[in-house]
Parts: structure tokens; C-alpha cells; sequence
């Protein structure tokens, strides 16, 4: 059943991926606590729950590397366009430079140096804006040696990568 979170909604509290500011500045309005769960968007002064998203980037490394693999790469959606700007107002996703920062420090504890793609971005809701993000990852694959441990920062962007590889 489809409930609407409108003015007239009285819940014990919100668990919300990402909202707008006048979301947010209603629930405030109605003492409706919230937790968001994604590093864009505003908040309102609501907590936000969050990865470590370094610790992702070090985790990575360290799989890739024990892998015995000695190139290596990162692929990201590193801005991404929304109809609604205040969700990532041009500029380079959070989770991604965070997971890059702890990919590329281990890698480099280690002499190793990834290339990196931060994929530029593309509006997501018209109709042929994956296709032109399967081709930017094709066209950034094929540049890479042979073998490659790639780290793809999440998991819309890395199924992309398995089509594409495919």
C-alpha cells in the first residue's frame, strides 16, 4: 500500500535516502525525526548514518592487491545531474572522492598508482543516458592493461561495468 509522506502524515520518524529542503524543513516543522543515508543532498541538521567510505577505498586495495594484481584502476560517477540541483549542485560526489582518497593511499603504501575515471555527469532520467554512460565506461576499459583490478565505486556503476566487459 502506497502511503504519501504529506503534511498530514503523523509517524514516529523517517529513515529517508535523500530529501529536499522543503521536505526537511516540514518534517523539522512537525518534530518529525529523520535519518538520511546518503553524503549529498542537504540535511536539515538531521544525522546522517554513512560507510566509512575511506575505509571502502582501503578495503578495496587490499582485495585488488591480494589478488596479485599490479594495475589497477577506479572508475566513479564523480558528478552526477539531478533534475533537482540541491542534491549534487555540480560538483564531484562525496562517497566517491572518499573511497578514491583511501583506494589511492593504500595503493601508493604500496608503489602502486590507479588510473582514475571520475565519469562526467549525464541526467539520469532521459531515456539514452545510460547507454552514453555504458559507452564512457567502455571507452575507459578499453584502455586499461590486461589484467586489471578495477574498483567501480557502486553498484548501479559497477553492473554497467560487468555489461560492458561482457
Amino acid at each position: 500500500e502506497k502511503v504519501e509522506i504529506t503534511t498530514g502524515w503523523q509517524g514516529d520518524g523517517l529513515i529517508l535516502y535523500r530529501a529536499t529542503e522543503e521536505e526537511l524543513a516540514d518534517f523539522k516543522k512537525r518534530n518529525i525525526p529523520v535519518v538520511l543515508l546518503s553524503t549529498e543532498g542537504p540535511d536539515a541538521g538531521y544525522r546522517r548514518v554513512l560507510p566509512d567510505n575511506h575505509a571502502a577505498g582501503c578495503a578495496a586495495a587490499k582485495h585488488l592487491m591480494g589478488l596479485g594484481h599490479d594495475s589497477f584502476a577506479f572508475l566513479a560517477r564523480g558528478e552526477t545531474l539531478y533534475k533537482s540541483k540541491q542534491f549534487i549542485p555540480g560538483e564531484q560526489r562525496t562517497y566517491a572522492k572518499e573511497r578514491l582518497a583511501g583506494f589511492q593511499e593504500t595503493l601508493a603504501e604500496n608503489d602502486f598508482e590507479p588510473t582514475v575515471c571520475m565519469l562526467p555527469g549525464f541526467p539520469l532520467w532521459k531515456k539514452d543516458s545510460w547507454k552514453k554512460v555504458e559507452r564512457a565506461v567502455y571507452d575507459f576499459l578499453s584502455d586499461l592493461p590486461s589484467p586489471c583490478g578495477l574498483f567501480a565505486t557502486d553498484d548501479a556503476l559497477a553492473s554497467v561495468v560487468l555489461r560492458v566487459a561482457e
